[in-house]
């Protein structure tokens, strides 16, 4: 992860207003004030969001077909169950995937 700070990148729902709380260190309060002084679009480029949704996307997607749990004992046994399941996912999405060609008008 290097050295970079890591804050919550969780997008927030329209109308939400800051927590009346003491603590005005909140990471909610935070993001709540970055998207009222800019824009949410922006704030999802400086943060990073887009990124964070891709990876959920991913671990969906791979938990959604090979299940969250793997059926190895040993750790070396487990990273060479997940690899194979990688490069697995990896084939299902590269054949499913639509051919996109550009049609002159």
């Amino acid at each position: 992860m290097g050295c970079k700070s890591h804050y919550p990148t969780a997008q927030e729902r329209q109308g939400l207003v800051s927590w009346e709380s003491s603590w005005t260190g909140d990471p909610r309060d935070g993001n709540l004030r970055l998207i009222c002084q800019h824009d949410r679009n922006q704030w999802k480029r400086q943060s990073q969001h887009h990124r964070r949704s891709i990876a959920e996307t991913t671990m969906g997607r791979f938990k959604g077909t090979f299940g969250g749990t793997v059926c190895s004992r040993r750790f070396e046994n487990q990273v060479s169950e997940l690899r194979v399941q990688c490069v697995v996912l990896n084939r299902m999405i590269h054949i499913a995937k639509p051919v996109t060609v550009w049609v002159d008008d």
